[in-house]
């Protein structure tokens, strides 16, 4: 069905259960989605193994599918633990726009930092592959997140971003930085809520994205 997965990865010496665990693919609501008991040692992992959790939103399917879907566009998952009343992070991760069978992966495997690559290893270990793009391809390669937002947002590309430029809905330009890189983030803390646009220029192209302040 070439669903989404969330893949997990005991790093540890002894069994860990993620039954009872919280994922979510909003960090402003970290108790989202609770992973249920499976059938057997289904949410139970070994020492150095991986779960693949499916974002599909087919929870009749089994404990190993989340309630939610992940979007193409780039957005956050957490994985929380329920201690004395309070969500703390196990684990957070902001992952960018991704092109269609892409993966992003620690690279090299497990300790690494997260790359998009071209190839995919759903439970076993990542490997890398350059994801081919040109420059008219990579404008729409781009992603804007949280949006959302009720501060900051940020911007990540797989091509580097010239500028980022913010405009409020009478087209006047209200903030612009230089970013000569992959990611940046504008501050829109002191924004009245509302809607704005958000153009990035990429080389001799552009794209403007819609952001809702809150």
């Amino acid at each position: 069905e070439q669903e989404d997965w969330i893949e997990l990865y005991n790093t540890g010496s002894t069994p860990t259960d993620i039954a009872g665990l919280f994922i979510t693919d909003d960090v402003l609501n970290k108790t989202k989605y609770q992973i249920p008991t499976g059938v057997g040692n289904e949410t139970v992992m070994a020492p150095k193994t991986y779960k693949i959790l499916w974002a599909d939103n087919d929870l009749d399917q089994g404990a190993l599918h989340v309630g939610f879907k992940l979007s193409n566009s780039g957005e956050s998952v957490g994985l929380y633990q329920m201690i004395g009343g309070n969500a703390v992070t196990l684990n957070e991760l902001t992952f960018p726009q991704q092109p269609d069978n892409t993966s992003f992966a620690r690279i090299p495997n497990v300790t690494g930092p997260f790359k998009t690559t071209g190839i995919l290893t759903p439970g076993s270990e990542n490997m890398f592959e350059v994801v081919t793009a040109n420059e008219e391809d990579a404008v729409s390669q781009i992603s804007v997140f949280p949006n959302p937002t009720t501060s900051n947002v940020t911007v990540q590309s797989t091509v580097p971003i010239q500028t980022i430029s913010i405009y409020n809905v009478l087209g006047k330009e209200l903030q612009k930085v230089s970013v000569n890189g992959l990611n940046g983030s504008l501050d829109l803390s002191s924004f009245p809520p509302g809607l704005y646009f958000i153009r990035l220029s990429v080389g001799g192209n552009s794209k403007t994205v819609k952001v809702i302040k809150k």
